[in-house]
């Protein structure tokens, strides 16, 4: 009889060894998720300076197009959107401008649902969970086609 009691196997795990597991499954995720977090913002700064180059490229893409035309008093050029024309407005240098119908519609294939435009000051935007839209956004220049160089804003990223 006393044969058959040690021979008996023992199933499942103690509730010390489950207090134990649950400890250290906090303890290491209250170390990832800070760095997640982090994840997080780089993702979105790296979101606006890609759409700062985009914007950059549209712009020097429309004033090709415009110097291309050989019409220095022409305010309007066409940009190829998808095999669709598109007309984009640019000012005197060949520039798109700021306004409606300017540098939003040079970079429209953007489309990024998280991004917003302006075009009373020529603000790119992110928007999103956990985004500042006051502090995480880009500038665009009308005069230089550039983006302001003090008008890449990342602090509420």
């Amino acid at each position: 009889m006393k044969h058959e009691l040690n021979s008996i196997k023992q199933q499942g795990f103690t509730l010390i060894e489950l207090v134990i597991v649950i400890v250290m499954i906090g303890i290491l995720t209250a170390f990832a998720i800070p760095q997640f977090m982090q994840y997080r913002t780089e993702a979105r700064i790296a979101q606006l300076n890609s759409v700062a180059g985009s914007v950059r490229a549209a712009a020097q893409m429309s004033r090709a197009v415009w110097l291309a035309q050989d019409n220095p008093l022409s305010t309007t050029i066409n940009v190829d959107n998808n095999g669709m024309d598109l007309p984009v407005t640019v000012n005197t240098s060949g520039y798109p401008v700021i306004g409606v119908g300017g540098i939003s519609n040079a970079v429209k294939t953007l489309g990024s649902p998280n991004l917003t435009y302006s075009d009373t000051n020529g603000r790119f935007t992110l928007t999103g969970v956990g985004v500042d839209p006051a502090t995480c956004y880009i500038e665009y220049d009308e005069v230089t086609g550039d983006v302001l160089p003090a008008g890449v804003v990342v602090t509420g990223c």
